[in-house]
Formats: structure tokens, C-alpha cells, sequence
């Protein structure tokens, strides 16, 4: 596992910053979530519709008594 990320921060580090090399860089340990949902951090598309729904749910709901 150690041994494919330092690869692939290399791959990375040639094609993106030149082989330059950052002060102070380190792997990072990730648990829970986020190590296995690399998005994790976004709103999921489901929740988002869902708070869309209910948004327009609640502005009929305020037109209908007139408010």
C-alpha cells in the first residue's frame, strides 16, 4: 500500500510540479469515511435532490395558503 502511494505521489509530483518537491511532505493516514469515499467531503446528488424537493414542497405549500 506504502509502496503504490509513493508511487503514485511521485507520478504525480513528475507530471503535474516538475519533480519538485515539496517542504515537509508526508502521507497521510485517512480512516472512516473518507478512505473509502475519496468525495466523501461533497453533498451526495440524493441529498441534494432531496433538499431541492423539499424546498419546492415548502414554496407550494406557503402559495397554496397564500403567504
Amino acid at each position: 500500500m506504502r509502496a503504490a502511494s509513493e508511487a503514485f505521489r511521485d507520478a504525480h509530483r513528475t507530471t503535474v510540479h516538475g519533480g519538485l518537491v515539496p517542504d515537509g511532505e508526508d502521507i497521510e493516514t485517512v480512516s472512516g469515511r473518507a478512505a473509502r469515499d475519496p468525495n466523501s467531503q461533497y453533498v451526495s446528488t440524493r441529498a441534494l435532490l432531496i433538499g431541492l424537493a423539499l424546498l419546492a414542497l415548502v414554496s407550494l405549500a406557503l402559495r397554496a395558503l397564500g403567504h
